[in-house]
């Protein structure tokens, strides 16, 4: 790297073309002046300045490196000023999320990116587990998981409350435990644990292990494709049945236990984030607020 020191003094004495007044302009002597010159053409090993006893004349490479300074020093205020400004519609914003959840977060996301062209937009959709480790590793600002962090470099609050919800084919029309043994059950990464904490708080004293699995996926925007298809029922987040675009060809069965998980967001202790991050996080409540509705109006 080169440091900014010398590219100032250069661009002072290609404006100037004299040694002496860069160094009355800069309060440096006539040899600072040469030295930064010197340091300036073995770092590029090219000569930067033809010299006379009168004045200087820049070369085609020093007249190159003119340009570039120029450039690097407009691109170092356009920064600052970005940075004094904190818009919301203007620089990055790395997120975090598992699964469906993160799913909806991306649709969220897309939202924002077509209302402010000046926003870049990064997702990395990762287990809950390693989502602290990504904060605190500098690679995420905000993150979403599904349980709160115990490392004191980070803070968490509620953000919102998923269910757990079972969905079945539209032409379902079984009651109780044997009709959904006759049924069977599709399977996925986190399938069995939703299934054994939806099912027992509404079919206590069952065992799951009963119910025949009619078959598995671990893509999670396929995962109701075989519920769609009349194969078999799925335990799922309720934003992986409302953001599923055949959800209306499937149905919710009604529980009279209601299952929910605690959703937080999550960052690093202290740390003030850019007015970008809340504009976003109101998006995604008033998205949340929507599929919530979706599920309750078309279960």
């Amino acid at each position: 790297m080169i440091s900014p020191d010398l590219l100032r003094t250069f661009l002072s004495l290609a404006e100037t073309r004299n040694f002496t007044r860069t160094a009355e302009h800069l309060h440096m002597t006539q040899p600072g002046v040469s030295q930064h010159v010197k340091k300036l053409e073995d770092h590029f090993d090219a000569l930067l300045i033809q010299r006379d006893k009168r004045a200087c004349r820049l070369t085609p490479e020093g007249q190159c490196l003119v340009e570039h300074a120029r450039q690097l020093f407009a691109e170092h205020e356009r920064f600052r000023e970005s940075l004094a400004e904190d818009l919301p519609s203007k620089g990055q914003c790395r997120h975090a999320a598992p699964g469906s959840f993160g799913l909806l977060l991306y649709d969220v996301l897309l939202e924002c990116g077509q209302e402010h062209r000046g926003l870049r937009l990064d997702l990395t959709v990762a287990p809950t587990l390693s989502i602290p480790e990504r904060l605190l590793r500098g690679e995420v600002d905000v993150g979403f998981t599904m349980r709160a962090p115990e490392d004191p470099r980070l803070e968490a609050k509620a953000f919102a409350r998923e269910a757990i919800v079972l969905v079945v084919p539209k032409s379902y029309r079984g009651k109780g435990w044997t009709a959904l043994k006759e049924l069977g059950r599709i399977d996925h990464p986190d399938g069995m644990s939703l299934a054994n904490r939806l099912l027992a708080a509404n079919f206590p004293g069952e065992n799951l292990t009963q119910i025949p699995v009619r078959g598995s996926i671990n893509q999670i925007n396929r995962l109701l494709d075989p519920v769609r298809a009349g194969i078999g029922f799925n335990v799922v987040s309720e934003y992986t049945w409302a953001r599923y675009p055949w959800r209306r060809e499937t149905k919710l069965l009604e529980l009279p236990h209601a299952v929910r998980d605690t959703v937080y967001l999550v960052k690093r202790r202290k740390e003030k984030l850019p007015s970008r991050y809340i504009w976003v996080e109101e998006c995604l409540r008033a998205a949340l607020a929507k599929a919530s509705r979706e599920v309750r109006i078309r279960s």
